[in-house]
């Protein structure tokens, strides 16, 4: 399938293996749009299989093809809307491929909610890691209130929306964790996690749940683990990231996966990819794109 456009690389099989083995949950689901799973160069896709219960395809008119004259086309954007979905219908926790797991979640479920902030200037709420009890009103709520507040552009539906009704004040049976012992220790800014790159020390590792890599901004840094964080002359062998990796799995197996053959980003594979999102451009009549620029709708409510 042409829609297969994205590289499932090392961080992603070691979020899933991080979340069974530190979580052990009863089920670990991966919800996978029209059911297309990777198969361009997927061998972490399929070494990830073993720790992963059932892949659960979605169709993509299960959410709004519009919403308030703009297209809901970015693949970032459909997420957003089902990822809320399902936590309402199922309630569990939410996590991105790019969340790596340090230790179990029990002492969270007390709550019927639970977010995190992450690190940076604004201290923000966001949608990379979320717990929520079945049917939860607070999803719920959320759901709508992203819905109406849908421009098409970045941020505006998921991250402000949330940060907005959760990020001031006091909400009964909800807990806001902070950056440096909750999900995200960093924030997607190049030079916030280039500081958890090179420091060492700021954070304790101990007293977070979850470390949050934003592969989608930092994977140009994260790209190889043996050059990161397994040869001793590396920049950033002490720093904070390569002392929260080696507690999120085994990473000396990871290291042995990469020199077995196992792939990283290159710029062959980089143009492979490239040339897949460009043939989807002209094989569907409305493609997902992986554009940001703001697409008018032809009509003004979502179907």
């Amino acid at each position: 399938d042409l829609r297969d456009t994205r590289f499932f690389d090392w961080p992603c099989y070691a979020a899933i293996r991080s979340a069974s083995e530190k979580l052990k949950p009863s089920q670990l689901l991966v919800h996978v749009l029209d059911g297309v799973e990777p198969t361009t160069a997927n061998a972490w896709w399929k070494a990830a299989q073993k720790y992963i219960t059932s892949v659960v395809p979605f169709k993509r008119t299960a959410v709004p093809t519009a919403l308030n004259g703009h297209l809901v086309t970015h693949p970032a954007y459909i997420a957003d809307f089902r990822r809320m979905q399902v936590l309402y219908e199922w309630g569990g926790i939410y996590m991105d491929t790019d969340a790596l797991s340090l230790r179990d979640f029990d002492d969270l479920r007390q709550w019927r909610a639970v977010f995190g902030r992450q690190g940076g200037d604004y201290l923000r709420v966001t949608v990379g890691l979320m717990m929520f009890e079945k049917e939860s009103a607070i999803a719920k709520d959320l759901l709508e209130r992203m819905m109406r507040a849908y421009t098409g552009v970045w941020g505006e539906h998921a991250g402000h929306v949330l940060d907005s009704v959760i990020g001031y004040g006091s909400i009964p049976g909800v807990a806001v964790l902070g950056h440096s012992t909750g999900f995200f220790a960093s924030s997607w800014l190049a030079s916030d996690f280039m500081e958890l790159m090179e420091e060492s020390g700021i954070i304790d590792w101990k007293r977070c749940w979850s470390l949050h890599l934003y592969n989608s901004q930092t994977k140009h840094y994260t790209r190889d683990p043996i050059e990161l964080c397994k040869n001793s002359g590396s920049a950033y062998y002490n720093g904070d990231l390569c002392r929260g990796l080696r507690m999120t799995t085994d990473m000396e197996d990871v290291y042995e996966l990469v020199e077995d053959g196992y792939p990283t980003m290159n710029a062959e594979l980089k143009a492979v990819f490239q040339k897949r999102e460009a043939d989807q451009e002209k094989a569907f009549p409305d493609p997902i794109h992986h554009d940001l620029n703001i697409r008018l709708a032809s009509i003004t409510e979502g179907a």
